[in-house]
């Protein structure tokens, strides 16, 4: 199959989620995997620079070094607020492209933006749409005002989305009260690599952090921003 896949997030220096997990192993079985994605950490970047140019990254990989994704960047104009406003324009025409060029079978969206603009063209070209949830993203938007309107779209995508997975049951029943069709939305929780995690380690790698045999350990994965956190 060919995939396409979509985010607002930088897939190169972003740690591995659910999508890269998903995107290696579907390379690795022999699927063809293309990820859209954004350069969302550029105001950080010492490199200063009005606009950004199209970019194409190919045998990329995140968690599996026999996984070859190919990530493709559109341009955007790197000025605060018009970078989001450029994504609308630069990442359409780019999911236009990708459905004529790459003709994939199905896309999945983990944004808001090009999730929607995903949604959309997928609908127009009659091919399938997933919309894969893995965390509350209008909520992480600093700009509480633009919240709303984050959640608006959202509720738009989910209600036209053929598909709708969601990590966790309350997750789950989140976006069921947003829109999202019941029969139509699945949880599909996150797993582990038994190969590479064994439970039969335990021992040793209590040993090594000093954990007792009793001890409860509270385990946090995840990104802490500066206006949320545990």
């Amino acid at each position: 199959m060919n995939i396409l896949l979509v985010q607002e997030t930088d897939w190169l220096k972003r740690n591995p989620h659910q999508q890269h997990h998903l995107a290696d192993n579907l390379s690795l079985r022999g699927h063809k995997v293309r990820v859209i994605d954004y350069e969302l950490l550029w105001p950080g970047e010492k490199k200063k620079e009005l606009f950004s140019r199209r970019q194409i990254f190919s045998g990329i990989f995140k968690t599996c070094r026999e996984a070859s994704v190919t990530v493709i960047r559109p341009g955007i104009i790197k000025v605060r607020c018009l970078d989001y406003i450029s994504l609308i324009f630069s990442h359409k025409r780019e999911i236009e492209r990708q459905i004529r060029e790459f003709t994939p079978d199905v896309i999945i969206g983990f944004g808001i933006l090009n999730a929607y603009l995903a949604m959309k063209s997928s609908r127009r070209n009659n091919i399938s749409f997933i919309y894969y949830w893995i965390d509350i993203l209008h909520t992480l938007i600093p700009f509480k005002p633009f919240q709303n309107i984050a959640k608006l779209v959202e509720r738009k995508t989910l209600e036209q989305a053929d598909k709708v997975l969601v990590i966790n049951e309350r997750l789950r029943t989140l976006v069921i009260k947003l829109g999202a069709n019941p029969k139509r939305t699945s949880v599909l929780r996150a797993g582990v690599n038994l190969a590479q995690f064994r439970k039969d380690n335990r021992s040793k790698i209590r040993t090594e952090h000093g954990i007792e045999k009793d001890d409860i350990v509270l385990f946090f994965m995840g990104w802490l921003y500066n206006f949320s956190g545990l």
